[in-house]
């Protein structure tokens, strides 16, 4: 009788673990296979940024491909902030404003041929969560003192007055290579005072920056034509924001306006636009804002032979603010890169993740 219970317990857990087993197996059998479209959808922390209060946190949730989102945390009340497909987030010096890039949707921006949407801006008040939203924005950048916004649009759509000028244009005569290159225009910067909102619209600016002391504004102006290129300082200690230039010249090109990170020294770069022969060669300037007086600390004479300061370059300057840094390049080394085409077709959603696609672009 032991021996038959015996049998009788052995057959029923050999039964059930034949059940487990076989229940495994179909687990098994149910699991979804990890995809190459999975792990682009896996998220990662970019451009990470703290407060300078530590009260703050933000940070960019980017998939592999995608759209991301930039991440807010406000650590004293516990409240979190999102802005769908943010980039890039900055966090003003006093911890009451921070300020977005937000990218076009990826789908937007693979359907899209020769003309792509143009990223934007938000705006968060830290305080009230209060967010505001601005289209078409290039660059961003908050004063040291965090009272002022700066914050440059795109270039507007050509008008068809425009339009209908440049084609004009292009059933002239061609001219000579060298006076073929494209005419640069600066667009819109606005510059938003931060306690009331109220803006001062600066047009045809190519580049700007805050001072250390965030006294000035340094901006360059490349307008149309070439008519009063030139770099300014706009003065934020006084009320009607006075704008003194600093350096002018039709056709000329300035650029890089960079300042030292703790005293109001200005370097920047510059080319007369008047001279045939000194066209493509850019002189190094100074300006101090102590004595306001700007000299040509390197002139294109000066520099070694065969050698030439280019105008893609960075400008660095010492602790000491006694020296500044920058580069050469060959004067025989140009060349400009060629558009690459894109195949016009039919995209979904599913596509951005479609392997095939992606390899074949590589």
């Amino acid at each position: 009788m032991f021996r038959k219970k015996t049998i009788c317990i052995s057959l029923t857990i050999v039964f059930l673990l034949g059940i487990i087993l076989a229940s495994s197996l179909a687990q098994d059998t149910q699991k979804k296979t990890l995809t190459f479209q999975d792990i682009m959808k896996f998220r990662e922390i970019h451009h990470p940024v703290i407060s300078e209060d530590g009260l703050w946190i933000a940070y960019n949730a980017q998939p592999g491909r995608g759209d991301g989102e930039v991440i807010i945390h406000d650590l004293k009340r516990g409240k979190i902030f999102s802005v769908e497909r943010g980039d890039n987030p900055v966090i003003s010096k006093d911890s009451r404003w921070v300020g977005v890039i937000v990218k076009p949707g990826a789908l937007e921006l693979e359907k899209a041929d020769k003309k792509k949407p143009k990223q934007g801006m938000a705006f968060l008040k830290a305080q009230t969560g209060k967010m505001l939203n601005f289209e078409k924005v290039q660059r961003f950048s908050f004063s040291d003192d965090s009272k002022w916004l700066a914050y440059q649009r795109f270039k507007e759509e050509e008008k068809k007055a425009e339009k209908e000028k440049q084609k004009q244009e292009k059933e002239k005569p061609e001219a000579p290579e060298k006076n073929k290159k494209e005419e640069k225009i600066g667009t819109s910067l606005v510059l938003r005072y931060l306690e009331n909102g109220k803006e001062v619209e600066i047009p045809y600016v190519e580049s700007f920056a805050f001072s250390p002391s965030s006294n000035y504004l340094a901006y360059t102006l490349s307008q149309p034509e070439g008519k009063e290129n030139g770099l300014s300082i706009l003065d934020l200690s006084e009320e009607d924001l006075p704008r003194n230039p600093i350096a002018r010249g039709d056709n000329g090109r300035f650029v890089l306006p960079t300042w030292h990170k703790k005293v109001d020294k200005l370097a920047f770069l510059s080319k007369p636009g008047d001279s045939e022969e000194m066209k493509a060669l850019y002189s190094l300037w100074v300006w101090d804002g102590k004595d306001e007086k700007k000299i040509q600390a390197v002139s294109p004479e000066e520099t070694p032979k065969g050698w030439m300061i280019p105008e893609k370059n960075r400008l660095t300057w010492t602790e000491d603010g006694r020296r500044v840094f920058f580069g050469f390049k060959p004067q025989e080394d140009s060349g400009e890169k060629k558009e690459k085409e894109k195949d016009e077709e039919e995209l979904k959603e599913s596509d951005l993740f479609d392997v095939e696609r992606i390899l074949q672009k590589r």
